[in-house]
């Protein structure tokens, strides 16, 4: 997205994960007020975090960031928009991201495919 992104992160340290999510903010600003010549903030406001708190939810987040850019008239499809990881699960080559677990989640990559193809974010 063009003004935003979203992160989908299980947390197991909270105090940790505070100063983690603020390291990142200030390490990403830094570097991209370096390669563009620029000084002062590049974020508005501070972070929004969001529990998932059953399983509806957890179905509910992944395709809605995977759709998101969809519904914005950004891209016809989720693997048309190239900042998105939803190609990252599609495809069999390693990565940082826990495609296990969230394939896992939705039974197998089909079912995955098939859930963003009806999701309504």
């Amino acid at each position: 997205m063009p003004n935003h992104f979203h992160l989908f992160l299980k947390v197991n340290d909270k105090l940790n994960f505070d100063k983690g999510i603020k390291n990142f903010y200030i390490s990403y600003s830094k570097s991209i007020n370096k390669s563009f010549d620029r000084v002062g903030s590049l974020f508005q406001g501070r972070y929004k975090a969001k529990k998932i708190n059953n399983d509806n939810h957890y179905t509910a987040i992944i395709t809605y960031i995977h759709n998101n850019q969809v519904e914005a008239g950004l891209a016809a499809k989720p693997e048309d928009y190239k900042y998105s990881s939803y190609n990252t699960y599609l495809l069999n080559k390693p990565t940082v991201i826990n495609k296990a677990e969230v394939l896992e989640w939705f039974m197998n990559l089909g079912a995955f495919v098939e859930a963003h193809k009806i999701a309504k974010t």
